[in-house]
């Protein structure tokens, strides 16, 4: 689209699909003109530019140490502010895509200068190369002007979303004390695991696959594990604690808050991908309430058994699927868009490193982009296929990376796994499988003959997401079949595996509705006042649609939502006095302070004995596979209370003499003539 009268040019519609994502300079207009500047000269300026801006951030973080939740929202704003799209919700899509899937790599790989820090290196890469393109332009005050984004009405909703979801979460955004951030994470199993993997990362700078032997001479405990949520807090903490560790307690609110954060964004990326989509920005008024269902269940339905019960790198990783799926839409010339290819190939790598049983949706979502099948969509320059071969590349690296740390684990570990997790409502997971099937093919057989052949957005093309819930569904009967023949169940990861069609039906389902809707033709009869009014009632009901979120216990109604339970939850033990497994835990790590041992707590009824010993290795940055595999199985007797601590300590005394054992401080006598005992 070009202007009109004395403006100085516009961008091209990458958002309305007609020209790809491609995003156009503006351009001067006759009666502007002025003498183009040297090449060499513009050369000159570019370097200046770019190593100012370089010069600038790492004096600010190295010279001068700056670092605080002020410095990471300023990284955002400058990520925000890279122009690979005209409209905001697709630079949202792309950049935490990027961020998501390029940052375990990064973790992968040791630094020259530790003390220098990851974080410190992208900004400045990010400021030294925004500051360089700027100065090379020919006017580099339109450049300069490309970089703020366009928002309209539709790019305020991943803003809401972002709202919903720190409100949810407001228990764990307001930690300032180490003994609310354990007493919050000690409430969920998973949570010392993940807890564990980012304090790792925080005090050993590198992935734990890439670590070696512990000081044990046994492996550490999660080398096999994929850490990508992980490798993205400990990103984040370099931003507001600095590159280097050595506070305990800061790291134990800092992953509290961080964790929180990074769900967050996962749920703002899901909602900003829907609302890049060209169909949702053409008709606000039906994707307005739409998406706000979405972004309801992913905050207060299902998706709140993952952000409120230690699952976090499932969650990120479900939504990168989402992501996937849409990028998979808006790539309609699929060569010539290079963006849009690496931050799909990014959103590949995200998955493999938090979740890569979900790379099977992956799979369903690339069905997609072969539509339509038309050889115009595969066109494009030499030089675009070089940057499509690198980007294939990077993407074949990074899962060849997460291939690699999980080639030790075997299927049987991951078909019979045992865990904690809360169990999806099956009718509702019917339900919505269901009526997303209905509405695809209810789009395929009616919306597709609305448009040419090669229009851009085809509502067949988005009927044709409904594929990665056929991949899903195909993997979960795989496993189902093998379980259920086994032990007569399901078992752990076949149910998050469930919960995670679930959110991806919410996203399917929102497509296709307004795929649908979006075939009829736009009526603006109403007053303008009257169509606000009917956008906020919906969108207000939408997020009631999966339990009531409002706490009015005073008029006698109580809060019913998943994520609203957890709430309440978190809440009354935070106002209760701090639990005696927590002070004991600390009071453990305080004496023994980065020394391998055995705690041994006999508080069963309030806290499970193997939590407890996984917390204290997590703490204390001593978990290896000889503590997990060769300890904690004799911690079973523990659930008797006091009366097994005997059996316990005799077993582990056979297991290695010369473990070190701690336990609470009441029992402390009791270990001295058991210990005497067994000399």
């Amino acid at each position: 689209m070009t202007s009109s009268g004395n403006r100085a040019g516009t961008v091209s519609q990458d958002s309305l699909g007609s020209r790809g994502a491609r995003y156009t300079l503006p351009t001067r207009q006759h009666g502007h003109d002025r003498r183009e500047p040297n090449p060499a000269y513009r050369v000159v300026r570019a370097a200046i530019g770019g190593l100012t801006l370089l010069g600038l951030v790492l004096m600010g973080r190295v010279g001068m140490g700056q670092s605080g939740f002020l410095v990471l929202a300023g990284s955002g704003i400058l990520l925000l502010a890279v122009p690979t799209s005209r409209f905001l919700s697709r630079r949202i899509l792309i950049g935490l895509t990027l961020v998501f899937g390029v940052t375990p790599v990064l973790w992968w790989l040791p630094l020259p200068i530790p003390s220098m820090g990851r974080a410190t290196f992208l900004v400045a890469l990010l400021a030294a190369g925004l500051g360089a393109w700027v100065a090379y332009g020919e006017d580099w005050r339109l450049r300069l002007r490309s970089l703020l984004p366009e928002i309209r009405a539709i790019d305020f909703l991943p803003v809401v979303t972002a709202t919903l979801s720190a409100g949810s979460l407001i228990n764990f955004l307001k930690t300032r004390t180490s003994v609310d951030a354990l007493t919050l994470l000690t409430m969920n199993w998973d949570n010392a695991s993940h807890f564990d993997m980012y304090y790792m990362l925080r005090t050993h700078g590198r992935i734990i696959g890439a670590l070696g032997a512990s000081p044990d001479g046994s492996v550490w405990q999660f080398h096999n594990y994929p850490q990508g949520f992980h490798s993205t807090v400990a990103l984040l903490a370099e931003f507001v604690r600095g590159p280097l560790t050595s506070d305990l307690h800061g790291e134990l609110v800092a992953y509290t808050i961080l964790s929180a954060v990074v769900s967050t964004l996962a749920a703002t990326l899901v909602v900003a991908a829907l609302c890049s989509v060209p169909m949702f920005r053409r008709r606000f008024g039906i994707a307005a309430p739409v998406v706000i269902f979405v972004s309801a269940g992913w905050i207060y339905g299902p998706g709140a058994a993952a952000t409120m019960h230690g699952f976090q790198n499932f969650y990120v990783a479900v939504a990168l699927v989402a992501a996937f799926l849409v990028l998979m839409i808006l790539q309609t010339k699929v060569i010539s868009q290079p963006i849009l290819l690496l931050a799909s190939a990014s959103a590949a790598a995200g998955v493999a490193h938090n979740w890569i049983l979900l790379g099977s949706l992956l799979f369903g979502a690339c069905v997609v982009i072969l539509l339509p099948r038309d050889r115009r969509r595969w066109v494009a320059s030499r030089s675009s296929y070089v940057l499509a071969t690198g980007t294939v590349f990077f993407g074949f690296c990074a899962l060849l990376l997460a291939v690699t740390q999980l080639s030790s684990v075997s299927a049987d570990d991951v078909l019979y796994a045992v865990g904690g997790v809360p169990i999806p409502d099956f009718g509702v997971v019917a339900a919505l499988l269901l009526a997303t099937f209905g509405v695809s093919l209810l789009v395929r057989s009616s919306g597709s003959s609305r448009l040419s052949n090669f229009a851009v957005y085809q509502p067949h093309r988005v009927a044709s997401g409904a594929w990665t819930l056929v991949a899903g569904l195909i993997v979960l009967a795989v496993m189902a079949a093998a379980q259920i023949s086994k032990s007569g169940a399901l078992s752990y990861y076949s149910i998050k595996l469930i919960l995670a069609l679930e959110l991806i039906a919410l996203v399917v389902l929102a497509l296709t509705v307004v795929a649908y809707l979006h075939s009829f033709p736009q009526r603006d009869v109403w007053h303008p006042w009257l169509k606000w009014t009917s956008v906020l009632a919906l969108g207000l009901a939408a997020t009631q649609c999966f339990g009531l979120t409002f706490d009015t216990r005073a008029v006698g109604l109580t809060p019913s939502a998943q994520s609203a339970l957890e709430f309440e939850r978190q809440r009354v033990t935070l106002d209760s006095p701090v639990p005696r497994h927590v002070e004991s835990l600390f009071r453990a790590v305080e004496s023994n302070w980065a020394s391998p041992g055995a705690y041994l707590t006999t508080y069963g009824k309030d806290f499970d004995a193997i939590l407890a010993f996984q917390w204290y290795d997590a703490l204390t940055g001593t978990y290896t596979e000889k503590s997990s595999a060769k300890l904690m199985p004799h911690l079973l007797p523990l659930w008797s209370g006091v009366e097994g601590l005997p059996t316990v300590v005799e077993a582990l005394r056979r297991e290695d003499p010369e473990v070190r054992i701690i336990v609470d401080p009441e029992n402390q006598e009791l270990l001295r003539r058991l210990l005497s005992l067994s000399r």
